[in-house]
């Protein structure tokens, strides 16, 4: 949300996707806008986990999709727009454009007399200047959902 509290993305699950794939919508409407545009051209962008099989050889653990113009088209055999490469599960990764470069980083914080680290939930994220901050949160905020560890009840006695 911004200061005022109006949403600038809604974040969706893709039903039925072997990839755990999401899309981002710009505002607060995923079915349509005021003007009629359609959810499509509302699109944002999509993410999807990477599959973690034997002939998989990229680094990547997940794939981001911009929307082009041609809003229908399947994402097999296209091209990732960006790649989350490193282990987002233990805040050590980096957010890639298709030419390599890095556009974010995410670390798990570290107190600095003593060197201790923090919890999984205290990361630092370095957007380079310039690039959509807005848009690399929403990543984040998937990539959470994505890698979510689930908890069980601790039991005590």
């Amino acid at each position: 949300m911004d200061g005022a509290g109006n949403a600038l993305l809604t974040l969706r699950p893709q039903m039925w996707s072997i990839h755990s794939q999401w899309n981002a919508y710009r505002g607060e409407s995923y079915s349509c806008s005021r003007s009629g545009q359609s959810m499509t051209k509302l699109r944002v962008f999509t993410l999807r986990r990477c599959s973690r099989h034997l002939l998989h050889s990229s680094k990547a653990e997940a794939e981001v999709f911009l929307r082009k113009e041609a809003a229908c088209r399947t994402l097999s055999g296209q091209a990732p727009d960006f790649t989350i490469e490193g282990s987002f599960e233990r805040r050590n990764c980096c957010i890639r454009r298709s030419s390599g470069e890095v556009v974010a980083r995410i670390a798990r914080k570290r107190v600095k007399n003593g060197g201790v680290v923090l919890s999984n939930d205290v990361f630092s994220l370095v957007i380079k200047p310039g690039f959509d901050a807005e848009m690399v949160m929403g990543f984040v905020i998937v990539l959470d959902r994505i890698c979510h560890k689930s908890y069980g009840p601790v039991m005590c006695s």
